[in-house]
């Protein structure tokens, strides 16, 4: 660790030697020739300059000289330094950078002169040594510590190391434990019977064998060698194997190949499962090789943090992704034929019915009714977990909105004999920028909840405007009903939940409403909540934000205006199963529309080629060429005006106009669907 300071570059040597001290106006590119630097042998303190652009010693003095163990400059000189360590190359890199900028820096060193480790504090600055270089020389100045500085400075490192959440080991070059801080004893899987303080390593004299292969001293960082001089009682070692680099992993042959990788290179870092006393964690493992400040062999720096909860959710993201295609794909399967159902039930209503067989279809609905709300409950939820549901933004009047919702339960409150009220504040922007849609989902479930909870009384809508920072549009539904008790009004907007089991056994459901809401209004940037009172009735309500459009463009309103149906149109039916298509020809007759029928994408394309469609009904899924490619097609031909429909199994989605689409049509496609998106073409 360094830090910058406000002293001269060099020591200044006057009051020692009687030499003149380095002006302190430091300039970060002064220059110094070699016959100036030769005043500094007198000192007794070492001194050199390290040029790491070009990785070479450049100068010391005679003390230099001796802390490197050069018998001459001429040999210091001669050595190059190209096999430094990533950590060493990393640190200097910083202190060039530093020093480049005019900065003296304060850093610490433990170097390793004769093979025996010395700790040293460092003057760190920068010069050139001729004015035609290009670059600056780093200038270390050497200052041993004072004994009980040293001291100080251990003591911190050693109780930093202690308190480290993160498990912190040093193992020797084969892998045997040789410390661990307190969080690596606590992580391991070990008992306290295997631990024992660590026995004091001999420093060796070999001389060589302490140096690179060219015979230069390496520099270990600071930061390894204040954790290495911990006290006796919190140096821990063990005597097993169990203790061991290859034994902190959960896979052997991890532990052997992470082993062989960091003896052949200086760093190793990967994800794998390590053993814990509480059963294998995956975690982030760190390796390093550095050198041991009191024996100068090379050993091994390990860390490992968890990273199970990373893990873990990295996990749930993918399984609820795979939930998501997997109901994308079950929604084609189960859509298709309750479209076919749903279909030709409308069909079958619209014929010559006895009174029986009317109240026999009028069932039917209802269960088809009930069915597709549950498909599409889970689907929603489903997309709105695994966040694959874009929102839109776009200009509507939110009061249309929330008069078709009402309008669209309107004859079960008839039928329940309760009195449905709206209470409009007019101060609200007549539009609005958002997502009708689901603005529009939204009222219709806290209205059907208000509608299945209410026996008897009346339902009241409100809008009310929100001031502050930003304006926003409150929506409130509010019912005489059964009410909720206190304890539940917490849980009620959690996914599966209703108020008790009698709920669900009473009126069904599967609890997945009011989930999916709270995931909507979250996604437009609202919030939704519930005041309620047991057996007084309950009062939902949620607030999105008043965005003003700056362009009011294509509004989304009411399709439900009276339009003249004599107008007939051409359409073509681009859907391969038989069944489908037969019930959509139905469909489109019935309205006065003529129409033609392609099996798949490729043949659509070549019939609009070769005819005139005022509009065309498009199925996504296809054999040969499926929908999207066939849309795709055409409006890379120059059919930009022809109205394309998707019709799809899937959930919706929203983002239909940079596929080409005009719209989504959703299986199983109602009657009054199709006919809302051909009078839209008509009124054109």
């Amino acid at each position: 660790m360094f830090m910058r300071i406000d002293t001269p570059p060099l020591t200044d040597t006057s009051a020692m030697s009687g030499v003149a001290s380095l002006p302190r106006d430091y300039d970060p590119h002064r220059v110094l020739t070699i016959d100036q630097l030769a005043v500094f042998d007198i000192l007794v303190h070492p001194l050199w300059i390290f040029d790491f652009v070009e990785r070479r010693m450049r100068w010391a003095n005679k003390a230099g000289l001796d802390m490197w163990n050069a018998k001459s400059l001429d040999e210091l000189l001669s050595r190059t330094y190209q096999d430094m360590s990533a950590a060493t190359v990393k640190r200097l890199e910083a202190l060039l950078i530093e020093c480049e900028k005019g900065w003296n820096i304060s850093d610490e060193w433990t170097l390793y002169p004769n093979g025996i480790a010395k700790t040293v504090h460092m003057n760190v600055s920068g010069l050139k040594l001729s004015s035609d270089e290009d670059h600056v020389c780093i200038v270390f100045e050497g200052i041993p510590y004072v004994k009980e500085e040293l001291e100080h400075s251990k003591t911190r490192g050693v109780e930093m190391l202690r308190h480290l959440p993160l498990a912190v080991c040093q193992f020797d070059m084969q892998g045997h434990v040789m410390y661990q801080n307190p969080e690596a004893l606590l992580t391991a899987e070990m008992t306290e019977h295997d631990i024992e303080p660590e026995e004091e390593h001999e420093p060796s004299n070999k001389g060589p064998e302490r140096f690179d292969h060219d015979g230069c001293p390496k520099i270990s960082s600071r930061n390894s060698s204040s954790t290495t001089t911990a006290p006796s009682a919190s140096a821990l070692t063990r005597r097993s194997e169990a203790g061991g680099l290859l034994n902190r992993f959960e896979d052997p042959l991890v532990g052997q190949k992470v082993l062989r990788e960091i003896q052949s290179q200086d760093s190793c870092d990967l994800e794998a499962v390590i053993k814990t006393r509480n059963g294998p964690k995956s975690c982030v493992v760190q390796l390093r090789k550095a050198r041991d400040p009191v024996t100068a062999e090379d050993v091994i720096l390990f860390s490992a943090r968890d990273n199970s909860d990373a893990h873990r959710a990295e996990k749930e993201r993918k399984a609820r992704e795979e939930k998501s295609e997997f109901f994308a794909i079950m929604a084609h399967e189960i859509r298709t034929p309750l479209h076919q159902v749903t279909g030709f039930i409308d069909l079958l209503d619209q014929t010559c019915l006895n009174k029986e067989q009317k109240s026999f279809v009028n069932l039917l609905k209802t269960a088809a009714k009930g069915l597709m709300t549950v498909i599409s409950d889970v689907l929603d939820f489903s997309k709105l977990e695994a966040g694959k549901m874009k929102l839109e933004s776009i200009p509507y009047q939110p009061l249309s909105v929330v008069q078709g919702s009402i309008e669209a339960v309107q004859q079960s409150c008839d039928e329940r004999n309760l009195y449905l009220d709206l209470q409009w504040d007019n101060s609200i922007p007549f539009i609005i920028k958002g997502d009708p849609n689901r603005v529009r989902q939204i009222m219709l479930n806290l209205l059907s909840n208000a509608i299945k909870f209410t026996k008897e009384g009346s339902i009241c809508v409100q809008g009310i405007p929100v001031g502050g920072d930003q304006p926003m549009v409150k929506f409130i539904v509010k019912d005489t009903g059964v009410g909720l008790a206190e304890e539940h009004q917490s849980t009620i907007f959690l996914k599966y939940q209703q108020a008790n089991a009698s709920v669900t056994r009473q009126y069904g459901g599967t609890g997945l409403g009011l989930s999916i809401c709270q995931l909507l209004v979250k996604g437009m940037g609202g919030s939704i909540g519930v005041e309620s009172e047991l057996g007084k009735g309950s009062s939902f309500w949620f607030t999105i934000p008043a965005e003003l459009p700056a362009d009011e463009g294509e509004v989304d309103v009411n399709e439900d205006d009276p339009a003249m149906d004599s107008t007939s149109l051409h359409i073509l039916v681009a859907e391969d199963n038989k069944v489908n298509q037969k019930l959509v020809v139905h469909m489109l007759k019935r309205f006065g529309h003529t129409c033609d029928v392609a099996d798949n994408g490729k043949i659509a394309v070549e019939m609009v080629q070769d005819g005139h469609y005022d509009c065309c009904l498009m199925d996504i899924q296809m054999p040969t060429m499926d929908g999207l490619e066939a849309t795709k097609t055409l409006r890379s031909m120059g059919y930009t005006d022809l109205p394309i429909y998707g019709l799809t199994a899937s959930v919706a989605r929203s983002d239909f106009r940079e596929l080409g689409f005009n719209a989504w049509i959703t299986k199983p496609v109602p009657m009054k669907d199709i006919k809302a998106k051909l009078r839209q073409i008509k009124n054109c």
